[in-house]
């Protein structure tokens, strides 16, 4: 789709935050990639562009769907994801700072889309330091149809109350940018994952490396002399090749000897020249699509047969999300550096998340996560216990190894078994005075708890040995439990 496009009287800007304001998607590719490999697959960073649009739907088709399921696979990298960015939350662009403070002194409105829940892009806008900066959020979780469908930009316009024909649209990946052609608003590709394709490349106004080029694209637009002169020279976008070729030439020759003018002829027919290409280009990928597309009977039932299954669970997302409330949070904020008023904020409520959840499915669902929360405590408390069992297993364990070393040593004279003997007598040694010093204090205040002495030599059930090997049972499973949860803690920072 051919169409004029602009970087003039931008009154709104809509950004990604995923690769686009902040470099989320590299991190969420290397997430998947790593995963892959442990699977033995090999995934691209083209195949995972091509993904990119929505959470809900990203993961349905791709190398791990035979292995994890999309929602348990997503759920995981959202989560790991934003543990790791709090630990780093230095992940904004180059220019992201420098090109919002342009917009806010040049009044322009920013939008922000990102394929993550509203609430945790809020998470990561705060993290970035500029959240207050941005005046309308869309997140993935809304009700609206997935990109490269229109809903979520037509939305974006109307509620900023300004026409697609002054809203510039920062793309970062293919479904984006066919969005934004369905809308005929501008569009500035910056490449993300992958470069340009032709096919982008004949669909975007200019293609960036930063935001500090988009900056400079704003600055300096007004000084571009071609769309003034190019009357005066005889040049415009409706001539052929040929025409505007025979044009140059005869431009180039007359003003021979005037170096400025020369300079904007060549500007100017370099200008409607990229104009033609694009055009060209987007004819040709046309008839490309029509013929890569044109399946015989027996493809075409294979086609059919994958497309219901992916409608299936779709549907079947749609209607879980149906009935969970927690699903139901805002999908959508304007920020406070809007000045929409709150009855816009509500139809907006209804457009995108649709109707309320009845009561039924509401207490059916609360029922249901009770449960959930319930068996959730039991299994931690079964863990619990597996634990304090295994550790004091190892203990026990280990004062059995330790007696029958003992008496297989017993009346050696090597060097080794004295070794061996004066570690064990030293352990059980230390033992004996921690619960010494234990035993006499708690005696000294309570005169029922007897003496270390007592409790241990004159103890008419049980002999001094089994007392000493209890208490070092006892030690043992004290210095496990301590020692993992050390590990555990420094596993953890």
């Amino acid at each position: 789709m051919f169409y004029s496009q602009t970087c003039e009287n931008i009154k709104l800007i809509i950004f990604t935050l995923d690769g686009g304001l902040l470099d989320l998607n590299r991190l969420r590719y290397n997430y998947y990639r790593s995963t892959c490999e442990t699977y033995h697959k090999v995934a691209t960073r083209e195949d995972f562009s091509k993904m990119l649009g929505n959470m809900n739907t990203m993961y349905d088709h791709s190398l791990l769907s035979d292995y994890i399921s999309a929602k348990d696979f997503n759920r995981m990298v959202e989560k790991d994801l934003f543990e790791y960015i709090k630990l780093k939350p230095n992940i904004k662009r180059e220019g992201v700072d420098e090109l919002i403070q342009y917009c806010k002194q040049k009044d322009i409105k920013i939008a922000v889309y990102t394929t993550h829940k509203t609430k945790r892009a809020i998470q990561y806008l705060q993290l970035a330091k500029i959240y207050e900066k941005i005046d309308f959020l869309i997140g993935g979780d809304s009700r609206l149809k997935p990109l490269p469908e229109v809903d979520i930009l037509e939305v974006t316009c109307q509620r900023m109350n300004i026409d697609p024909s002054h809203t510039m649209v920062v793309a970062n990946f293919e479904s984006m940018v066919e969005a934004a052609n369905q809308l005929l608003a501008n569009v500035i590709y910056m490449p993300d994952l992958v470069p340009a394709s032709d096919k982008i490349k004949a669909s975007v106004y200019k293609i960036t490396k930063n935001h500090l080029e988009i900056m400079n694209m704003f600055l300096f637009s007004k000084y571009d002399s071609v769309e003034l002169f190019s009357p005066l020279l005889g040049m415009n976008a409706q001539m052929d090749l040929e025409t505007l070729t025979h044009t140059r030439d005869q431009l180039l020759d007359k003003y021979k000897d005037d170096e400025q003018l020369i300079a904007l002829v060549n500007r100017t027919y370099d200008y409607f020249n990229e104009i033609l290409s694009k055009q060209f280009l987007i004819n040709e990928l046309e008839k490309q699509e029509t013929k890569r597309f044109s399946f015989d009977d027996e493809q075409n039932d294979n086609v059919q047969e994958v497309h219901d299954k992916f409608n299936d669970v779709v549907l079947e997302q749609e209607q879980e999300d149906e009935i969970l409330p927690d699903e139901q949070d805002d999908t959508f904020l304007f920020s406070k550096a809007s000045s929409l008023d709150p009855q816009r904020m509500s139809e907006l409520m209804d457009i995108i998340n649709g109707d309320a959840v009845d009561e039924k499915s509401h207490e059916e669902n609360k029922t249901n996560e009770e449960n959930k929360n319930n068996t959730l405590e039991q299994e931690h408390w079964l863990n619990k216990v597996i634990d304090v069992v295994y550790n004091l297993l190892i203990s026990v364990i280990i004062v059995f190894f330790a007696l029958i070393v003992q008496i297989l040593f017993q009346g050696d004279s090597s060097k080794l078994a004295q070794i061996i003997n004066m570690i064990i007598d030293g352990y059980v040694g230390i033992i004996n005075f921690i619960f010494g010093v234990l035993f006499d204090i708690l005696h000294s205040f309570i005169s029922v708890i007897p003496s270390y002495k007592m409790f241990v030599y004159h103890n008419s059930s049980l002999s001094s040995m089994a007392v000493i090997a209890l208490l070092t049972i006892i030690s043992n499973f004290i210095l496990i439990t301590l020692i993992k949860k050390i590990v555990q803690m420094l596993k953890k920072d």
